[in-house]
């Protein structure tokens, strides 16, 4: 698990995935408060998953074929669309075994990308929750995350609900938490997790944001919220119940032992921090910085956009998470990372996705934090792509909106002009929009 907002605002785009529980039924352990775990989530199949076609893979792919087939299901790019198809955020896809999994506000589906057909569907168990002010809210649903446990692989979301009021109780809001076997599209389970004071109170305005921001180990960092109103919740996926939570944190980075957040020290401040996985203590802290944001470049770096009070301008940093020491600093030319691209590769590619000027890029050791490569390059007279996805060592993105391929450990240009720069692949489709920029379809990888 990835946000594209400004350093004005807090980022969220830790992407460590690791094991969830077993699959079937309500096979995990555990107290059933204070969440509870039930299997009354609503699963349906309309088939069984799709006998494996003899499509060839490429990986990575350098070209697609034109799509034959329906376009994915809305929920993928919904509330990410502007009026000129252009999309705020990632689809919200997993590409997993040919199947194509979709988050949504309530539900997974399980798409076959031969067919456009919805295999099957894990709905919440309660209504969606409300949002008393849709202008501040981007899109609400995040992609699915692949999670595996004793063998087995399950398809994750979290969604935002309300049970709704019964006698004198009023209606409360939860999170629910919703999976998916990954290999037989049934429901795993539904887990149902009250909110905390904070989320359930002053920042209900923004409670429809729910995301699972990264799995480490057995504890899933759970997001509820946006802007200043964030809560984190760290989740026991074994014993099934919350090991601590914490109200104005937005997560950064997971590591092993440590979380990196954005800790709110006021309405308009926010400083680094390093918080305890098991336990949420602070292990230390950085308050010289504010308007802080940051994306993982590796398993113990954050790449860091901050106010830097002592200085008084804005930097850029490498941050190593066990110790807060900083590395790779700059205060001359501020790119506001917004989302980096590590595809379990010696190499994290990372771009201002956000940002309406002029592209950015830059490519991080995820071990040590150096800088391999950045563009745009003056010198050599090479401008910046758009990044919009990277598979197994490959950049794609688009100059001027032709598709263009990168070598990862290189920067150097991919011969070559793909059919379309894919916004998510895996070596038998890559997913782009369709000619007229209304919806996501699933281009065949050809080459």
């Amino acid at each position: 698990m990835r946000t594209w907002t400004d350093i004005g605002r807090l980022l969220c785009a830790a992407t460590v995935v690791l094991p969830l529980s077993a699959c079937g039924g309500n096979s995990r352990s555990g107290a059933n408060t204070p969440a509870e775990k039930t299997s009354a989530a609503m699963s349906t199949a309309t088939s069984a998953a799709p006998a494996a076609k003899q499509w060839p893979a490429f990986d990575p792919p350098s070209d697609f074929r034109s799509p034959d087939t329906p376009s994915l299901p809305a929920d993928a790019i919904a509330e990410r669309l502007s009026v000129g198809g252009v999309l705020a955020a990632p689809p919200a896809v997993l590409l997993k075994d040919r199947i194509a999994f979709v988050g949504g506000r309530s539900s997974i589906q399980a798409v076959d990308p031969d067919s456009g057909k919805v295999l099957a569907t894990v709905s919440a168990k309660y209504p969606t929750a409300t949002h008393p002010n849709q202008l501040t809210l981007g899109p609400a649903a995040a992609a699915p995350v692949l999670a595996t446990v004793g063998g087995r692989e399950v398809v994750l979301s979290a969604v935002a609900s309300t049970v709704p009021a019964q006698g004198t109780t009023g209606a409360t809001g939860i999170v629910e938490l919703l999976e998916m076997d990954a290999a037989t599209h049934a429901a795993a389970g539904d887990v149902q997790i009250p909110l905390g004071a904070g989320a359930a109170g002053s920042s209900y305005r923004d409670y429809g944001h729910v995301t699972v921001a990264a799995v480490t180990g057995t504890t899933a960092i759970l997001q509820v919220g946006q802007s200043d109103a964030v809560e984190t919740i760290a989740f026991d996926l074994v014993a099934n119940k919350p090991l601590w939570r914490q109200d104005g944190t937005t997560l950064l980075h997971a590591g092993a032992q440590q979380l990196l957040v954005a800790t709110q020290r006021d309405p308009a401040n926010n400083e680094l921090a390093a918080l305890d996985l098991a336990t949420g203590a602070k292990k230390w802290e950085k308050t010289r910085y504010s308007q802080v944001g940051g994306t993982s470049i590796g398993p113990d770096r954050l790449l860091m956009t901050a106010f830097d009070s002592e200085r008084g301008k804005l930097l850029t940093a490498v941050i190593t998470a066990t110790d807060g020491s900083e590395s790779q600093v700059s205060t001359d030319t501020v790119h506001r990372f917004t989302t980096c691209f590590d595809d379990a590769a010696p190499v994290t590619v990372c771009t201002d996705a956000a940002s309406s000027g002029p592209a950015a890029v830059s490519a991080f050791d995820p071990a040590t934090g150096k800088v391999l490569w950045q563009l745009p390059d003056t010198a050599a007279n090479r401008v910046a792509p758009r990044v919009t996805a990277v598979r197994h060592g490959r950049v794609y993105g688009t100059v001027d909106g032709t598709p263009v391929m990168l070598d990862a450990a290189t920067g150097a240009d991919v011969p070559g002009t793909p059919n379309i720069a894919p916004l998510v692949v895996d070596g038998y489709f890559g997913l782009a929009l369709d000619a007229e920029k209304k919806n996501l379809v699933a281009y065949h990888t050809s080459a």
